[in-house]
């Protein structure tokens, strides 16, 4: 009985039918699944199965059966010890129909039943008894064949719960049947007797006894089965059992804070928030799983066909990691013992994705994810060991047959899944983050080391939902029909569960499988197998051993050996082969990442999109006069074509001999031109303009060739040691860099080829073009610039003009300032780097010196020291001839004393009495001039109002503005102009000179413009009302003398104002490039004056002519009463002298201190160097006007953009002071007003009048006074008016002007505009310092006036027309002296022809001797020197000569 239990078993688990079942909705389904099910077809026709491998291992086992009773006609059988062997089964048939949704029905019929078998027996008839042994065999045409009823509520809902045998039918036939006796033999031949009759008796019982058992099977073991499995399904068909909330996990464990006061676990939720590195990779990240188009669907599916799937999209599971054991199932039984163990796993379909929503943080650590995939094809291959069953009740025995052995295959698949699975996933930060770089550098170790930081994962949600199962397929058998009975048991008991499954599968997923998930997720280990990295590595990281396979490492001279591990070399090794590989255009395939990912992001290849503004700005500046609202916005940025790398594509290649060399190259814009384009918005508002341009600026460039040599020295112990954590912190990886040697201003010392260093740096384009589109444009000339733009020549300056841009960019790149940036932050990496030993928290940055500029020459202190040297050099030269020309006069004049007898010294102390006398008679006689009767009562009273109201014009000059800066400029045919951008009055300018550190110069002009003014006007003031009992009338001729001369120079800040005007007369001006219109944009600067200035001209002119007219009076008064006195006191004058007229150059000069008839005549010699001196400052004059005198230089940011606009000229002004006049004129008609006409007209003809013709007209005076014969009066006259061009000539001012400005122009230029950016000091100084700007442009605006050699002429010529002046000046009034004063009023011999003691004396001379008193004997006579006079100081120009010679000379010359 149990025997053909566990064969109609084994019968009903192998068969089914064949046909698939594709579910429809779940509404009507039951009707439809009936429909469509009741259309199989009967295959009671098929052909016969072949069980030929199944027989011979059925025929080296035996089956022990139970004992069995059989009573016929008064005969009882009891078999016993009943074994059969050579068991053998023709055929098996198999069928299979749905009759309705409730039914379905299983018919097996088993054809061609052959077994022999072996018995003991004992029985009972009548009388008779006994026992023996026997054997049977089954006719091999015995078959059986059963219909069994298969009972469902519904299928489409519930399993199966009930099973009934239908009908049955057996055919069991007993081909032969022996009884052997108990050794007599009688017995048994009794029993072969009843044969016949025993072998149909038994055959009816066998017929009667299968049925009834296979029925009770149906009823019972069955229905047993079908209930068990139920009972298991029905707990998943629970609706309430789905649903479980995914936050569970979560919301019920409590965590704690890591070692650093940080969450335990990594918080997805703030990694997708991020705006960092991290939180735009989640971003890419989540592009990766989303549809990007219906054609290529996921992009995942691409990623895991290149990188993951193996060939016909294949992916090959390792059994083990399922299980660590060797088999999966283990079963023993009274039947067999099997094992089970799976040989390999295929997947294919992971390609299949359709929709993929997964990371989804819908807590701190849980993740959400949902997938849809097309199918799902698994196929598993299983090797099955059986053997006879070793219990001891064990129906098959088979002792010494070898185990039977099987490798088939189960090939299962679905379709349209949809998968949700939420994970709760506690990665201890503290773990993973302190995992270090090395332990993972070797692949083998990579899950293990990752597995180590998860302290917690758990399946928090899992869903499974199919919309159709594929029948499942085995193959692989002993032979084909056992290869039909497994497949169609498979595929009938998918008929009878797969809908049931279909929809118990999501609750089936989500409670036992999650449950028995979470039971493995919890006992996995293998976190033990994460090594440390090597701790014997202290070198320098060998980019060769990282990156390259060994051989290729070994050819660029690397050492061959691996210490790093294969990680990093299998990465590169993929990305290498990428970089090389080029499509039929030459275009590197490292394009199809690029359009993968740019397609992501804008959803087109090769593009870069970022919509929506990106920058903006609205700023209003009010700035010195400059008031405007300006908007600036930038939008829109896109980058085109860039999937068009050219191949082959080199990054971080290792250089052959270099270890620690990386070689890069790059060619971008091969195929088609690389475009970034973007919409750029200005819009400003002013208070004389309003601009409105809106468009869109684009630059294409073809062929763009990029290289980088790069040498990075990495030390390997930090490197291996580098944890997890810091793997974004840059700080970090720059921490692992050989740190350089840094001096006090943070600049590197030492070795050059150490740390970080960019060795070459090279970026170069065969074409490149602008494009502009006018959005909206308020400016004309941006519409002209679209066409300019696109035209061949624009083409051909665009590309220039980026090659210089970019080779400048490269050496900048590679020089020492970003080099210098690079060593700092590599020198503070470690303070930074948070795991670094010598991190600090608080750090802020290492303080450095700041950059200190290498020292020129200071042209300007240089200069000043020079101009120093030379005029003290001058003043100690001259005050060296004054005092020794006064000291020999004094010398002589003691030696000449002694030489005389007492009462020639009397007489000499009688003419000094008498001198002195007369001086004060004629200082009573002259009163103060504010009375004097010789001054007419208008000047008198009007002369103090006009000294006061220049006082007063004075102060309004200086206080008033002197002059503003004007800034006047265009853009793209809109002008503007800002007035009064810098204003300066003289007191002011003063105050903000000495801010700005020219202290010098605000003293000088403190001193010169402010103090001199006003006390040249307060000293003549008071001379004009002092009588001469307080300040004696030659006392005060001096003063008013000494006035007029150094009156001029409070002229020297009008001068320096010129000097102004001409160093802000700023053009710039935009480049001469032919895509750029003419005109484009322009600024201009000027100084505009102001009334300060003309105030302060004004004033100077009349002081000076007030001066000049106080000076007539005066020396009108004086000669009054020298004239009144003369009456009183009968002093006769020489008047024949008065009309004689003669030249100077032939005048014979007294000599005082000779005792004889000799004359001083001025040497022949002296008179031709006299002559070519006068040619030679007629000669400087000019060429110190025609040539520069001065240069002005514009600097800084403002220079550059000057020079920008004229070739890149240097940004230099050259002006003469015909030059200066002339741009004083230009600004005029450039200002166009009246009074800027007459007021800088004014300034320009001063300039020319006081510097050309003033001297000029001196020069011709003295030559007149010289060379040609006048009368006294005429002399008299010339020598004032020489007086007064002395007075107006302003050659030395002018120079002086130059040179203060040339001195201290610059810093007060600094301060004008450098104010408002001294923030980027610190830049420019850094700038200067890696000389990528020249130290005098490193800095937002300076202005330089160097002294040119127009400007040391006029000084030579100003010393020249001194010199001149001196000679013919005081030779002129010795001159006079002779003529005026007697020969008996004179203190020299000419009254005592013979020079002696004895010499006879005049009468009058007798008489004062006698008229002593002798007390005179004895007192000491005291003779006052008489001062040098031109005879004195030239005494090397002159000659000797006869009285009788001079008057024959006269004769001749008259």
């Amino acid at each position: 009985m149990y025997s053909l239990q566990y064969l109609l078993l084994l019968i009903i688990v192998a068969t089914s039918s064949s046909r698939s079942i594709n579910l429809p909705t779940k509404t009507n389904v039951s009707n439809a699944l009936y429909q469509y099910l009741s259309t199989s077809t009967n295959d009671s026709l098929r052909k016969l199965q072949t069980f030929d491998a199944l027989n011979e291992i059925f025929a080296e086992i035996s089956l022990d059966l139970p004992d069995a009773t059989v009573d016929r006609s008064g005969l009882e059988i009891t078999i016993t010890e009943l074994v059969c062997r050579d068991l053998n089964v023709g055929d098996i048939q198999i069928d299979h129909e749905i009759q309705s949704p409730t039914s379905q029905k299983v018919g097996v019929d088993v054809i061609g039943i052959k077994i022999m078998c072996n018995f003991r027996y004992a029985y009972r008839w009548t009388i008779f008894s006994g026992e023996g042994a026997g054997n049977a065999v089954l006719d091999p045409t015995s078959n059986a064949s059963i219909d069994m009823e298969f009972k469902s509520k519904d299928y489409t809902m519930y399993p199966p719960a009930d099973v009934d045998v239908a009908e049955c039918r057996t055919d069991v036939q007993i081909a032969d049947m022996n009884f052997d006796g108990d050794g007599v033999g009688i017995l048994s031949g009794i029993l072969n007797l009843f044969e016949g009759l025993l072998r149909d008796t038994i055959e009816g019982e066998l017929n009667t006894l299968v049925c009834n058992e296979l029925s009770g099977l149906g009823d019972d073991a069955l229905d047993e089965f079908l209930l068990a499995v139920s009972t298991q399904l029905d707990v998943f068909l629970e609706p309430e059992v789905a649903g479980t909330n995914p936050l569970y996990f979560e919301d019920s464990l409590e965590l704690h804070a890591g070692s650093d006061g940080l969450p335990l676990y990594l918080d997805f939720q703030e990694m997708k928030n991020g705006t960092g590195l991290v939180g735009s990779a989640w971003e890419e990240l989540d592009k990766l799983f989303t549809v990007s188009n219906a054609t290529e669907g996921v992009p995942f599916n691409n990623i895991m066909r290149d990188y993951v799937l193996q060939e016909g999209g294949m992916l090959e599971i390792d059994p083990s990691i399922l299980s660590s054991a060797n088999s999966f199932f283990n079963g023993h039984d009274i039947l067999t013992e099997t094992s089970m163990s799976i040989k390999s796993i295929k997947i294919k379909g992971l390609d299949s994705f359709t929709k993929m929503d997964v990371l989804k943080a819908i807590g701190k650590h849980t993740l959400w994810n949902s997938v849809q995939l097309d199918y799902l094809d698994i196929v598993v291959e299983i090797e099955s060991v059986m053997k006879a069953s070793s219990k001891d009740d064990a129906v098959i025995v088979a002792w010494n047959s070898p185990p039977i052995k099987e490798l088939f295959t189960v090939d299962f698949k679905v379709t349209d899944i949809t998968v949700d699975f939420s994970i709760f996933l506690g990665i201890n930060l503290d773990t993973l983050g302190n995992l270090q770089l090395g332990s993972v550098l070797d692949m083998t170790f990579i899950f293990p080391c990752l597995l180590n930081a998860i302290d917690n994962l758990s399946i928090t949600e899992l869903s499974v939902k199919v919309e159709d199962m594929v029948p499942p397929t085995l193959s692989g058998f002993l032979d084909p029909g056992v290869d039909y009975l497994i497949s169609k048991g498979a595929k009938s008991l998918f008929h009878m569960y797969e809908a049931v499954l279909i929809r118990a599968m999501p609750n089936f997923f989500d409670s036992f499988v999650r449950e028995k998930l979470n039971e493995f997720l919890t006992d996995f280990g293998g976190a033990d197998g994460c090594p440390e990295p090597d701790s014997s590595l202290k070198g320098i990281v060998d980019f060769r051993a990282l990156l390259l396979p060994v051989q290729r490492s070994v050819e660029l001279l690397g050492s061959g050996d691996s210490p790093y591990g294969s990680l990093v070399r299998s990465i590169y090794g993929v990305v290498e082969k990428l970089m090389a590989a080029s499509d039929e255009n030459g275009l590197s395939q490292m394009n199809s990442i690029i359009k993968s990912m740019t397609a992501s992001q804008s959803n087109v290849q090769g593009d870069l999109s970022f919509p929506g503004e990106l920058f903006g700005t609205k700023m209003n500046v009010a700035l010195n006069g400059l008031n405007a609202a300006i908007e600036l916005s930038m939008k829109d940025l896109a980058v085109t074509n860039i999937d068009t790398l050219g191949a082959p594509i080199t990054l971080l290649q290792p250089m052959k001999g270099e270890s620690s060399v990386l070689n890069n190259s790059v060619s971008i814009g091969v195929s088609d031109a690389v475009r970034t384009s973007f919409t750029l918005k200005v819009m400003g508002k002013g208070d004389e303009v309003e601009v409105n341009n809106e468009l869109e600026l684009g630059i294409s460039m073809s062929n763009v060739d990029m290289i980088l040599e790069l040498l990075a020295e990495i030390q390997e112990e930090p490197f291996l040691q580098f944890p997890v954590k810091d793997i974004t912190n840059m700080n970090c990886w720059l921490a692992t860099v050989v740190r350089p040697i840094l001096n006090n201003y943070g600049v590197r010392e030492g070795e050059a080829d150490s740390g970080i260093v960019l060795r070459k740096v090279s970026v170069a384009v065969a074409e490149a073009g602008l494009d502009m589109k006018c959005i909206e444009c308020t400016s004309p000339l941006l519409l002209d610039m679209q066409d300019v733009l696109s035209s061949q020549k624009g083409i051909e300056d665009t590309t220039l003009v980026a090659n210089n841009i970019f080779e400048y960019l490269s050496k900048v790149t590679g020089g020492d300032w970003v080099q210098t940036i690079i060593d700092k932050a590599v020198y503070e990496a470690g303070m930074k780097c948070p795991h670094s030993p010598t991190y600090d928290k608080d750090f802020v940055g290492l303080q450095f010196d700041e950059l200190v500029v290498p020292q020129t020459s200071e042209d300007s202190i240089s200069f000043l020291i020079a101009i120093i040297a030379v005029v003290g050099t001058l003043i100690v030269v001259v005050s060296l001839l004054v005092v020794s020309t006064r000291w020999v006069s004094k010398r002589r004049h003691q030696r000449w004393l002694k030489m005389l007898s007492r009462p020639q010294l009397l007489v000499l102390e009688k003419i000094q009495l008498e001198d002195e006398a007369r001086e004060k008679d004629l200082n009573g006689r002259i009163q103060a001039m504010v009375i004097s009767k010789d001054i007419p009562v208008v000047i008198r009273l009007f002369m103090p109002f006009v000294i006061l109201g220049n006082i007063a014009l004075f102060l309004s000059g200086h206080l008033s503005l002197g002059g503003t800066v004007n800034i006047s400029g265009g853009f793209a045919g809109q002008s503007f102009n800002v007035d009064g951008f810098f204003e300066f009055s003289m007191v002011k300018s003063t105050i903000e000179m000495w801010n700005a550190g020219a202290r010098a110069l605000a003293i000088l002009i403190v001193i010169f413009s402010g103090v001199w003014p006003y006390t040249k006007q307060l000293i003549t003031l008071v001379l004009w009302f002092l009588p001469t009992t307080r300040v004696s009338s030659k006392r005060r001729g001096k003063i008013l003398r000494v006035l007029d001369v150094l009156g001029k120079w409070s002229m020297i800040d009008v001068f320096v104002l010129l000097m102004t005007l001409a160093s802000f007369r700023v053009s710039v001006e935009n480049p001469d490039i032919s895509f750029l219109p003419e005109g484009l944009y322009s600024l201009q600067l000027l100084v505009v004056p102001l009334w300060g200035l003309y105030a302060n001209m004004l004033a100077q002119l009349i002081s000076q002519i007030s001066s000049h007219v106080i000076i007539h009076y005066h020396r009108k008064s004086v000669k009054s009463a020298t004239s009144a006195q003369a009456t009183e006191w009968n002093i006769t004058s020489d008047d024949e002298t008065e009309s004689l007229s003669a030249a100077l150059r032939n005048h014979q000069f007294k000599l005082d201190y000779e005792a004889s008839t000799k004359r001083a005549a001025v040497r022949k010699s002296s008179e031709w160097v006299l002559c070519a001196a006068l040619m030679a400052f007629v000669a400087l004059v000019i060429c110190g006007c025609v040539l520069p005198s001065f240069s002005i230089e514009t600097l800084g940011l403002v220079g550059l953009a000057v020079e920008s606009g004229q070739q890149f000229q240097e940004a230099k002004a050259y002006y003469s002071v015909l030059g200066l006049a002339k741009m004083i004129m230009d600004e005029a008609r450039y200002l166009g007003t009246a009074s800027d006409f007459v007021g800088l007209g004014t300034l320009a003809s001063l300039l020319v009048i006081t510097v050309f013709l003033v001297p000029s007209a001196q020069a011709a005076s003295l030559c007149v006074q010289w060379f040609f014969p006048t009368t006294k009066k005429q002399r008299k006259n010339n020598l004032i008016a020489n007086e007064i061009l002395s007075a107006w000539q302003y050659m030395e001012v002018y120079v002086s002007s130059i040179i203060v400005a040339a001195w201290q122009l610059g810093g007060v230029s600094e301060y004008m505009i450098n104010a408002y950016c001294g923030s980027l000091q610190n830049f420019f100084t850094g700038l200067s310092y890696f000389e990528i700007l020249k130290e005098e442009d490193a800095q937002c605006f300076r202005v330089n006036a160097t002294v040119e050699m127009a400007s040391w002429i006029l000084v030579a010529a100003s010393i020249l027309l001194l010199a001149l002046n001196h000679f013919i000046s005081s030779a002129s009034r010795q001159k006079v002296q002779d003529e005026d004063i007697s020969s008996d009023r004179r203190f020299h011999s000419d009254r005592w022809i013979i020079s002696t003691k004895t010499s006879v004396m005049s009468e009058e001379d007798e008489e004062a001797v006698e008229a002593a008193s002798p007390e005179d004997d004895e007192r000491k006579i005291d003779i006052a020197v008489v001062p040098p006079r031109f005879t004195d100081y030239y005494f090397y120009a002159i000659i000797k000569t006869d009285s009788e010679e001079f008057v024959k000379a006269v004769t001749w010359d008259i």
